[in-house]
């Protein structure tokens, strides 16, 4: 019951419960690997006391006096610490030896989505015994809502994943409120003591821990269909949200190195680096699926002559307007990439050549019926733009073959006139 290392001693006068360490447990934990987080935690549980709560008034008989001082009681208070503190031991036992690899898979994990199922399976592994269902929730850009984004014990259909849930309601939001873990008896006493009223959900919360970063709520992990009452399901509620909270922060963190990476600082859109690594993985997957690839290249007309006339500073501004025009009209799952100078790549997937230039044309048009500061000097008196469209299968098998095809066709529109997509 006690982790190799450690004793167990109690101090009657006091009525507490401690965990004795040898060095060379600490020198175990330091070892593993895992960071101060671990250890400290650890540490934390190992030399908290255990507290020993009064006896039910049902259980007693007899003057208040008589009940605290006589022999029942000191029997009853010796069995309630016996407990505690076998229990304590188990959770720590569990706590040790599952932490470390718990711990370094889930700082490993450079992807919140990634994260949410780790958090959901760490939670089951650490309670002892375990919940039988674990959700969770990540905050919703907007801040508004929370979304489900890992879960186990309820089947898909039942609970699917992307379930969204306003995130001041019910329990959820009163434990995102106060920003600590939270189980039945907290959100009961909350409910008396603060006129707190429960609001239905399609899933029951038991216990409740916040995801929290520097104060900022990141989501929520939530326990229901608990086998006791034991307070373990707070306290490792509270290990795995700690854990997913510096997760997801380093998680981000790497995001926007990538982001700041893969993105043109002007523009805003991808650069070429990242368009034909996207480019290349949609080639993979339309060789595998069968389904239209369709890739659309342009630049702007007479940019030199802009720019000359203009200045660089209005060339740049054109630019970003011209990122932003074709921002509007991408769908989730587009890719739209500066190629370099004032050419621009969109990659359109599961779009065939006729769907591809239907796209191509809009973009087209609505750069032509934009009022771009100086764009009445241009040689055509506006701002346009030339391209052309390649499609997967057709025009080419590779990623560079598709931009060679879409490129040929561009200059064949300017040959043609500008102002034009060919495909």
């Amino acid at each position: 019951m006690v982790p190799p290392g450690a004793s167990c001693d109690t101090d009657r006068h006091r009525g507490a419960a401690y965990m004795v360490v040898s060095p060379d447990l600490l020198t175990l934990l330091a070892g593993t690997g895992v960071g101060a987080f671990m250890l400290g935690y650890a540490m934390h549980l190992l030399v908290r006391p255990a507290a020993v709560a009064a006896p039910p008034t049902e259980q007693l008989e007899g003057p208040r006096a008589a009940r605290q001082n006589g022999p029942d009681f000191d029997a009853w208070k010796g069995r309630k610490l016996v407990h505690e503190l076998q229990e304590t031991n188990t959770e720590l036992t569990n706590l040790l030896t599952l932490l470390p690899g718990l711990t370094r898979r889930i700082t490993e994990t450079m992807s919140r989505r990634e994260i949410a199922p780790l958090l959901a399976d760490m939670t089951i592994r650490l309670c002892i015994p375990p919940p039988e269902r674990v959700l969770v929730f990540y905050m919703a850009r907007n801040g508004e809502e929370l979304v489900l984004s890992g879960q186990q014990g309820y089947a898909e259909e039942t609970l699917p994943l992307g379930l969204r849930v306003p995130v001041h309601v019910g329990r959820l939001g009163f434990c995102l409120r106060r920003g600590l873990p939270m189980d039945e008896r907290d959100f009961r006493r909350e409910s008396h003591v603060r006129g707190y009223e429960d609001t239905p959900l399609p899933f029951g919360i038991d216990v409740a821990a916040p995801i929290v970063h520097n104060r900022e709520p990141l989501g929520i992990i939530v326990a229901e269909g608990l086998p006791s009452e034991s307070r373990i399901y707070k306290r490792m509620l509270a290990v795995s949200a700690n854990l997913g909270a510096i997760a997801i922060a380093n998680a981000d963190f790497v995001s926007q190195i990538r982001r700041l990476a893969d993105t043109d600082p002007l523009t805003g859109l991808y650069n070429k680096r990242y368009l034909f690594q996207e480019l290349e993985a949609q080639v993979a997957r339309a060789e595998q699926s069968g389904r239209p690839l369709s890739v659309f290249m342009f630049d702007i007309d007479h940019f030199k002559h802009f720019n000359d006339r203009n200045g660089h500073q209005a060339g740049d501004q054109a630019l970003r307007i011209t990122a932003e025009i074709v921002l509007q009209r991408i769908r989730d799952g587009d890719t739209a990439a500066r190629y370099g100078g004032e050419e621009f790549v969109v990659i359109l997937p599961d779009t065939p050549k006729e769907g591809a230039y239907a796209f191509a044309e809009a973009v087209r048009e609505a750069i032509e019926a934009c009022s771009y500061p100086h764009g009445e000097n241009q040689p055509l008196g506006r701002v346009t733009i030339s391209g052309g469209v390649a499609t997967w299968g057709e025009d080419g098998r590779t990623g560079a073959e598709l931009i060679e095809a879409a490129d040929a066709r561009l200059y064949r529109g300017k040959k043609a006139g500008r102002n034009r997509v060919s495909h």
